[in-house]
């Protein structure tokens, strides 16, 4: 009888730790999530180096915040970055991301305007972008 159950609950505790289908989740640190960040472009990076972060942070707009002190051995960044926007009522987010074996998938929300929707008439350049335990594997951007 005992071994009867120990299938399906291994099989539940594992589903409930984020071993299943899509993967562990990775935790992650938000490092710039902003409406401004000047990047004209949609874009999708990762960064695993100082000269890559330098080279971003010389571009974006950050509000004047310094440029963060990353430890690229055991940390890595990615980011969103949605282009130029028409509006205020577009964000994107990055919510959740996960592990497999063969890749990371970066998930993100893109939100835009709704039907009604009273947005600030002025261009926007939405991103956010993340820290989290660096990896060799693949990375895989994919809009919820």
């Amino acid at each position: 009888m005992h071994r009867l159950l120990a299938l399906p609950l291994a099989a539940a505790l594992l589903a409930a730790c984020g071993g299943g289908s899509e993967g562990t989740r990775v935790p992650f640190v938000t490092i710039v999530h902003t409406q401004h960040s000047q990047v004209p472009s949609r874009e999708e990076l990762v960064l695993r180096g100082n000269a890559e972060l330098n080279e971003l942070w010389g571009r974006i707009s950050v509000d004047g915040a310094p440029l963060p002190s990353i430890d690229f051995s055991t940390t890595q960044i990615v980011g969103v970055f949605l282009g130029t926007r028409p509006n205020g009522c577009h964000h994107v987010s990055i919510s959740r991301i996960t592990r497999t074996t063969e890749r990371l998938v970066v998930r993100y929300r893109e939100t835009v305007p709704g039907p009604g929707d009273i947005c600030t008439q002025a261009l926007v350049t939405p991103a956010h972008l993340v820290a989290l335990a660096r990896t060799t594997l693949p990375v895989e951007f994919a809009a919820e």
